[in-house]
């Protein structure tokens, strides 16, 4: 009996590779989110700064009208870099949700394909050893059949 091939083997390969090249995308939109996330969170972080130096200015010495103007400023300039962050969080995390969604459908696929890959080998595992078995049967009557010929020319 032949040696077991699967004509297949090609598609499970190309398939075994887009999971891998959705696997790196994966990675890489998750690296995207993080970077995104740390931007938003050092964004609120220097926004709370800000306001704490201003309540902070404000206690010690009062404000005039010029040092509201610079604060409310750089504090709507602020808010602008926190809602463009804030939109570049959200669209990364969708994004990691489509790689994700496209990693765990090109995972099935790979499967599938393995799945049917075993019950061939498995077939041609069951198809090889009846073969045998057959040609084991044949050879063991054979030898009897010859013993009583000879115990019969005896």
């Amino acid at each position: 009996m032949k040696k077991f091939t699967f004509r297949l083997e090609t598609l499970l390969r190309l398939r075994r590779q887009a999971e891998d090249e959705c696997r790196q995308a994966l990675a890489a939109a998750v690296e995207a989110a993080r970077q995104a996330h740390e931007t938003v969170r050092k964004l609120e972080a220097e926004r709370e700064a800000l306001e704490q130096a201003w309540a902070e200015a404000e206690r010690k010495s009062g404000t005039n009208v010029e040092t509201f103007r610079d604060f409310e400023a750089y504090r709507a300039v602020l808010q602008r870099r926190l809602h463009a962050a804030h939109a570049r969080l959200n669209q990364a995390r969708e994004h990691e949700a489509l790689c994700r969604t496209r990693l765990q459908e090109a995972s099935k696929k790979r499967r599938v394909l393995e799945k049917l890959r075993e019950r061939h080998a498995q077939r041609h595992a069951e198809a090889f050893f009846k073969e045998e078995q057959g040609r084991l049967d044949e050879h063991g009557t054979t030898r009897f059949v010859r013993r009583k010929e000879t115990q019969a020319e005896e």
